[in-house]
């Protein structure tokens, strides 16, 4: 089985612009757009991979501003590129839970609560986990998501687990805060049989471990920030992550950094 991992897409059909000095609307007038940046990815693999791949893993922020039609452009856009294959997203801090329940998926929801779900692929099971928290930029792991995750992994008892979230989960990461993460969720992955953890927002490719599980965050196809101390160096980013699997055993991985990393601006926030 073979993943295509991308995330922090920020796609808009139209950006917004602005002049101001440190906007952070201003470093779209630069932007290659997220779609132009995906083709790039897929050239890059060559026809041959394209094929192999069994899913497409999307892992927030899919959207910059959050509205319905966004979200209905952006998946005609992921569709015409994967038509065969199943896409499975998670939300982010920039992402509207009702817009993607109309836009994206094609429903009304029935209220506003976390988008959480799960895609089977044979025997192995994606758990898309939302820890997406309205108002904040951070995310939150609470009592929805530790229940929810619970469930889930009953329902998918012997089946190779792999989990997906937005916001990242180690402190270290970044130099903005990682998730809230409240403790039972600790104590479930510690007891699980979770094989990878799958995470976003930080714009920027980390290997490493979460509660001694495989854990990788991706890089974005949009930008990705540097502190600077009193401002944030904004520069474009472009990469993907390949994984493949075999017998629920992560086999090979393989990161691609693509574009020219060029300035955007700098924002003070």
């Amino acid at each position: 089985m073979k993943l295509l991992h991308i995330s922090d897409l920020h796609y808009r059909m139209q950006y917004k612009s602005s002049n101001k000095a440190f906007a952070y609307d201003s470093i779209f007038q630069n932007m290659v757009p997220p779609m132009q940046q995906l083709d790039v990815c897929l050239q890059k693999m060559g026809e041959r991979e394209r094929k192999q791949l069994s899913a497409v893993l999307i892992s927030g922020d899919i959207t910059e501003y959050g509205t319905e039609e966004d979200y209905r452009q952006l998946h005609i856009e992921i569709k015409k590129r994967f038509p065969d294959i199943p896409v499975i997203v998670t939300l982010g801090n920039h992402d509207e839970r009702l817009a993607f329940q109309k836009g994206w998926l094609g429903r009304e929801a029935a209220k506003d609560e976390p988008y959480c779900c799960i895609q089977r692929l044979d025997s192995v099971s994606i758990l898309s986990m939302d820890n997406s928290y309205p108002g904040s930029a951070d995310g939150k792991i609470g009592r929805y998501q530790c229940d929810w995750l619970k469930n889930a992994l009953q329902s998918e008892k012997g089946q190779t687990i792999l989990l997906m979230t937005h916001h990242h989960l180690l402190p270290h990461q970044a130099d903005f805060p990682s998730c809230e993460i409240m403790e039972e969720f600790n104590e479930i992955l510690r007891k699980s049989s979770i094989s990878m953890i799958f995470c976003g927002h930080t714009h920027q490719l980390y290997r490493g471990f979460y509660e001694n599980l495989p854990y990788r965050t991706a890089m974005s196809l949009s930008f990705v920030g540097e502190d600077q101390k009193q401002k944030v160096c904004m520069r474009e980013s472009c990469g993907y992550s390949l994984y493949e699997f075999d017998n629920g055993i992560l086999t090979r991985e393989r990161h691609e950094a693509l574009g020219t990393q060029e300035i955007l601006g700098y924002v003070k926030f």
